[in-house]
């Protein structure tokens, strides 16, 4: 964790950073759900065990599931237009380029009006104060991604395993917020990821807790 100190001390300007105020660890069912289970259990340990460190409760924040998919849409609806506003011009001079999965996520964005880029962006932004207001004084510790890696040569394992992980992935995005993905907290033969998120601006604060929840491994990033 120490190597992630002096690159947020550059990324994160001394009048940006906000103390770390934790009156509660969070998780959510609905991610841990879509994990798979050995994934969703480390995380829970996490929080549990950063909960121990602070003294606070551990609580869960139970967001109804087609809320979650409407701002997961808003996300990639916004995620594709304002790529292919970027490369577009690019790609289209390179047709090839690109594998046929990646182009086809950069062309998707092609096809986005204005007026519905406008409510995707109406509905980040509802989302982004909910999750600023939740994580004033909390901390979210949630499953860093959905799955372990697929093998390469399964596409439709490949594809399942990528939205499951933008659902995971989507919240921090969405906030405008920091988190810290701690590597190879499972028991199991591979290593599972638990992602850290907390208030704007708290950057710092946050990369020192998740260096404590995970004490055998502090140079891990």
């Amino acid at each position: 964790m120490r190597r992630c100190w002096p690159t947020s001390e550059v990324l994160v300007p001394e009048t940006q950073r906000r103390s770390l105020v934790v009156h509660r660890v969070l998780i959510v069912p609905e991610l841990q759900s879509s994990a798979e289970q050995d994934i969703a259990d480390t995380a829970t340990r996490a929080a549990v065990r950063t909960a121990e460190i602070l003294d606070v409760p551990v609580e869960e924040w139970d967001i109804d599931p087609g809320r979650l998919d409407r701002w997961l849409d808003s996300f990639r609806a916004i995620q594709a237009y304002e790529a292919w506003q970027i490369r577009g011009d690019w790609i289209t001079a390179h047709p090839g380029a690109l594998a046929a999965d990646i182009e086809a996520r950069f062309t998707a964005g092609r096809d986005f009006g204005r007026e519905q880029v406008e409510r995707a962006r109406e509905v980040a932004e509802q989302a982004r104060a909910t999750l600023q207001d939740l994580l004033s004084d909390a901390v979210l510790i949630q499953p860093a991604a959905a799955s372990v890696p697929p093998r390469v040569d399964d596409p439709d394992r490949i594809a399942h395993v990528r939205a499951g992980n933008l659902r995971q992935t989507c919240l921090a995005g969405l906030g405008g917020l920091p988190s810290v993905s701690v590597p190879g907290l499972g028991s199991g033969p591979l290593p599972y990821n638990v992602c850290f998120v907390g208030a704007r601006g708290t950057d710092l604060d946050l990369i020192g807790l998740a260096g404590r929840a995970a004490p055998a491994q502090p140079d891990r990033v």
